[in-house]
Formats: structure tokens, sequence, C-alpha cells
């Protein structure tokens, strides 16, 4: 009897504990994206390899805590390379395919890359490698910091231009493959950087590590933004320098010119402009490493192309290179060819009053936003910026979607940007390279930033410039010595045109439909799937001519339409009959019902349309969120809506949200 007891007693204890309400619970927590190493890729994002070569991938996965990060590799095309299911890739003969690499969890992200195998009679191989940021051979950081370095592989056309590092004595610093020195102890030790291909090129450094004290690690030049600043004759420039960390021991610079008959420069920094010609000028810190910065000068006797600076724009050529196209603080446009496989490879871009800076690092992966997703806990609504950038980052600064710096901070949350970036002011480029920066960061947060197009985008990328600045014309003209400012910078051989791309016209957050201008009778009477014969037909006809929009679908020309002779006859980025607009005959009710019930929401959110203050129609089912931004900044009135937790707020510059 005894023993009954006891065993009851036992089995009565483990389901007490099997029971309890303090058992932890693991969270569950998905990647959100997956990329290559910069190193893996060339300017164009995509794997070269010569025949017989074998290469070890460097795959990122967002975020660091993810709870299942395995990986899955397949290549499209066995018979040009393989890999393993570790990221081993060998070069089989000479050809293309595809690597796919998918997340194994439930988020099944897959991202896909071209790899190109060449034979080894047409491979250029690598002849010289170099580490800028090392001064006659060595290196130098303290204990317990780090440092990117910038390497240079030539000839700049090498088929592989990626590289290998290696630490010989870890116990004195390490380096990662991107190349991230961290120094672990006082000491000495070699670093080796060896050419990806088969060339065998390789080059040594002395890594120099010291005890204690700071040194400047990098310097910058701000107001020279891309490495390039015009300076007319007899005019003066005096430097702006950033130097970090900002705590550095020793914070002198020494200031030299390569060409003091083209200008000279002083020991405060201060540029004098002489003579017609280019010359470099070079900022050095005093102490090892001894970092330093240089930029190019070009002086000249002519006036400025433009009133403040513009872009920049990364266009690819054909012949596979790249190069940037922008006007530089003077108004001074400027084109120069750049590699964009460097870790470091950065964009400058300015405001166009010169009171804002920002850098951009490219994008690993372009990646359109799914078009029917849950919402997040705040889900914050602006439209129409219209090249305004100050009102545009006033008030993400207020609310805290970005900080001082035009840095994401708005953790795991999305702004919504419902269209109409381009025309009516001078900074449309600086806030589409702001957005593209923002998307990333909130990327990798695990936040979301989407954009989906306006009419304004559908107009200039087809180079309708009626609403355009003069700035942007005389541009083009300048440059390319046409009109055609949208297909020149924002077509699909560009950086910012391959991006505009992966935009959606019409997107579902959790139960609101977000469209640019309105769905009218029209667009419901046409039963449209809104992935098939929407998104993806004007991500894609938006590039085109009119004539070939026409054609592009069934429904294409309809998508691109602002025509009022049909019933509800415009199309989603220029139809104004949910918000009251006389030219655009009204939406009956009934049919938005019907529309709401067909696509499974209860509120389309629109812009387009200016308002005095944010409105709304229909009960509520349809809200306006298009204000003019400049004047309701000054005013105090509502800039746009934040969704949290089942409700809807008007927010402001100025004051508190008020709930709609």
């Amino acid at each position: 009897m005894k023993n009954i007891y006891f065993l009851f007693g036992l089995w009565f204890a483990v389901l007490l504990t099997a029971c309890s309400p303090t058992e932890e619970i693991t969270k569950d927590i998905k990647v959100t994206s997956i990329s290559l190493s910069l190193s893996d890729v060339n300017p164009n994002r995509e794997v070269v390899l010569t025949e017989g070569n074998e290469k070890q991938l460097n795959v990122v996965v967002s975020p660091e805590d993810a709870t299942n990060k395995t990986l899955s590799y397949t290549s499209s095309n066995k018979a040009v390379f393989t890999v393993d299911s570790y990221g081993n890739l060998t070069a089989v003969k000479e050809g293309a395919a595809f690597l796919i690499i998918s997340a194994e969890d439930e988020s099944q992200i897959t991202i896909t890359y071209r790899v190109i195998v060449r034979s080894v009679e047409n491979s250029i191989p690598v002849t010289s490698l170099s580490i800028n940021n090392a001064a006659e051979g060595r290196i130098s950081l303290s204990k317990n910091e780090t440092l990117q370095l910038q390497t240079t592989v030539l000839p700049a056309n090498a088929s592989i231009k990626t590289v290998v590092y290696e630490s010989k004595n870890e116990k004195i610093f390490t380096v990662t493959s991107s190349g991230i020195l961290t120094g672990i102890s006082a000491g000495e030790a070699e670093l080796t950087v060896t050419a990806g291909d088969n060339s065998g090129v390789k080059a040594s450094y002395a890594v120099v590590v010291t005890g204690g004290g700071k040194l400047v690690q990098s310097i910058s030049i701000e107001n020279i933004g891309n490495g390039t600043r015009t300076l007319q004759t007899n005019s003066s420039l005096p430097l702006q320098i950033k130097i970090l960390p900002n705590d550095a021991d020793n914070k002198n610079v020494s200031y030299t010119s390569s060409n003091e008959k083209i200008f000279t420069i002083n020991s405060s920094g201060l540029i004098s402009a002489l003579a017609a010609g280019n010359a470099n000028v070079t900022v050095t810190a005093l102490d090892p490493p001894y970092a330093s910065a240089t930029a190019s000068i070009i002086v000249t006797t002519k006036a400025p192309d433009l009133t403040g600076p513009d872009g920049p724009y990364l266009l690819y050529p054909t012949n596979g290179s790249a190069k940037i196209v922008y006007a530089d603080e003077g108004g001074y446009i400027i084109e120069k060819t750049v590699s964009t496989s460097t870790s470091d490879f950065t964009l400058n871009v300015i405001s166009h009053d010169k009171k804002s800076r920002f850098d951009v690092k490219l994008q690993p992966v372009l990646q359109r936003s799914p078009s029917k997703r849950n919402s997040p806990d705040k889900l914050f609504v602006l439209s129409d910026p219209h090249a305004n950038f100050n009102a545009f980052i006033n008030i993400l600064k207020v609310k805290n979607v970005i900080d001082s710096q035009l840095k994401w901070s708005y953790g795991t949350n999305e702004l919504f940007i419902a269209g109409d970036v381009f025309d009516r002011g001078d900074d449309a480029t600086t806030i589409f390279w702001l957005i593209y920066k923002l998307q990333q960061e909130a990327r990798d947060a695990g936040g979301r930033v989407t954009f989906i197009y306006g009419n304004h985008e559908s107009m200039v990328l087809k180079n309708d410039l009626s609403y355009t600045t003069q700035k942007y014309k005389d541009l083009v003209s300048i440059y390319s010595k046409t009109t055609s400012y949208g297909t020149t910078f924002f077509n699909k051989n560009t950086e910012l045109g391959r991006w505009l791309a992966m935009s959606n016209t019409i997107e579902i957050v959790g139960t609101d439909l977000f469209v640019h201008a309105g769905l009218g009778q029209n667009f419901y009477d046409r039963n449209l799937d809104i992935d098939r014969d929407v998104n993806t037909v004007m991500s894609e006809a938006i590039f085109l001519t009119s004539g070939a929009r026409n054609t592009y679908s069934t429904h294409s020309k309809f998508l691109f339409e602002s025509a009022t002779a049909a019933v509800g006859g415009a199309g989603p980025i220029w139809y104004r009959g949910m918000v009251g607009y006389s030219g655009h005959e009204a939406l009956k009710e009934s049919t938005l019902d019907l529309m709401l019930q067909r696509y499974s929401v209860k509120r389309i959110i629109v812009g387009h349309t200016i308002h005095t203050d944010i409105s709304t129609y229909y009960s509520g089912k349809v809200i306006g969120v298009n204000v003019d931004n400049q004047a309701n900044w000054t005013a105090g009135r509502g800039r746009g809506i934040l969704i949290e937790k089942g409700k809807t707020y008007i927010v402001y510059d100025t004051k508190a949200d008020k709930e709609l």
C-alpha cells in the first residue's frame, strides 16, 4: 500500500511540473532576409567564376537571432556549376545559370543570383591587389578597435574581383571575409590578401595593434560628396571634415594639394582655386594608421550648371560598368565611372538647400513587398511628398520614424508612402534615396518601408515633365542634350529604376487597401487580380511609352488612363471619384461595398487629391490622406495617419495625434 501511495505522489508531482504556468515558451523568430556578401558579387550582383574554381559563399541571414537559419542551395544547371549544402560553389564549364538560396524555416524566403562561369581562355586575371587604408605597408589599430579594409583589385575589368583575407596570428588580430579587422592584443602580425581567381596574386601587410589610446580610423570630407567637387577660378572652399572615432586622442590633420598651380590649401583646410585644371586634395591624420581622405578638385572658368546639388544617379551602361552622374554642391554636373562591388561603396546624397546629408549603401537584393500582408503594430501613412524634403523628414522625425541622423528608428513598424515623390519641388531624387536607404534599414530591424506608384511616377518615367521643376530639365538637357529626364536617369539600367520596378500599385495591409488615387466603377467591372492584372503589369509597363503601355496587356491602357469619358473611367493612379472630385463620376456606395467585399478589406486609403486636412468619405470607408504638406506643416494641420491597435489617428508636426 505504501508503494501505491508513493507512486501516486510521484505521478502528481510530475503532473504539477508539466502544467506549471511559469514554464517559458520559446518565441519562433523567422528569417526576414537573405543576401550574399558584397565581396561575392560584381556590380551587377552576379557571381562570376572561372572554370575549375571553387568558392565558399558568404551568406548573411537576418535577423541574427533567427530561430532556424538553415539554408538550402540549388543550381539551376549543374552542367555549369554545382553547389553543396554548405554553400560551396564549383564552376564546371563556361555558361550561365542561377543560384537559388532558400530559408528552410516557415518564412520560405528565397533569393536568386545569376552565376556566370567563364572559360580560362576568356577570363581576365587579377594582376595586383592593394589595401588603400595601409601606409607604407603597415596598418595600425588599437586593441578592441575595428577597421574596414578598403581593397583595390586591378585591372578594373578583372573577371573575378573577390579576395580572401587571412590573419597569420589571430591572437594579435582577426579579419572577417568582408575585410573587417579587429585588434585582439598588442603586437604585430601579418595580413595576407589573395585574389579569388586562379591568378595566384597576393599582397601582404604588417598589422600593428597598440595597447591603448584611441587612434583616428577614418576621415571623410563632408562637403565634397561622391569624391569630386568643381570650383570656379578665384573662388574658395573651406573643407568640412569628419573624424572617427569622435573621441580620438589626436584629431589634428594635414592638408595637401597635388598641384598648387591649380589650387592651394592652407593649414585650416581652406582651398583657393587658382587656374583651370584637375588636382587632388588629401587630408591625413598625424598619427598611425595615418587615416586619410582624398577628393578630386576640378577648377574651371565656367559658371555652374545648376542652382544647387542633385543626384546622384547610378547608371549601369550595357558594357557592365557603373557610373554616377550628379550635380555637386556648387551646381556643377559631374560624371564618373565607379566600382559598386566593394564593401565600402557609398553614395553621398545632399538636399537641394545643402542642409541635410546622408550616405546610402546599395541594397544587397532589391525586393518587392507582398501585396497582401498582416498589419504591424504601428502603420504610419503619408502621401504625395512631391520633392519637399524638409516637410517629409520633419514629420518623420517628430513621430520618431527616423532619428536626427535620418536613420530608421521605427523598429518593427511600417512607413507607407502612397505615391508621388516626383515633381513640384527640387528634392525628388533626395527623397527617393532616403526611402531606398530607410527600406533596407527597416528590413534589417524587422520593419518595413513601402512606396507605391502615383500618377507623377507614371508621368515622369515616360518623360512627361509638365510639373517638373527647371532644375531637372536643365540637368538632362546639359547632360544628354535631350528632354528625356525619366528615361535617362530612371530606366531599368539604373539603380533607382531597378528599385522602382519593385514597387506595387495596390497593397493590402491588414483590412486596409492602399492605392494612390482610387478605384472606380470601371475597375470593379473588370474584376482584376491585384498581383497578376495590376501590380505586375504596371511595374513593367510604367517604363514604356504611352503607346507601348496601351498595348502591353488587356487592361494596361485602362490602368494608366486619366480620362473621364467612361463611367469611373480613370485608372487607379488617377481616379478621384471616391473623394468628391466633380471631374470624375462618384463611385456608388453599393459598388464600394462590393469592392470591399471582393478584396476582403474594410477601408480604402488614397492620396492624390489634395485636402485641407485628412478627410473621410462613405462613413469612414474611404480615407483621403493627401494634403499640402508645406502648408499643413506651417498651419499645424494633419499630415498623415497612424493605424495602431485597431484605431486610426491623424498625425501632426506640432501637436499630439488625434483619433480619426
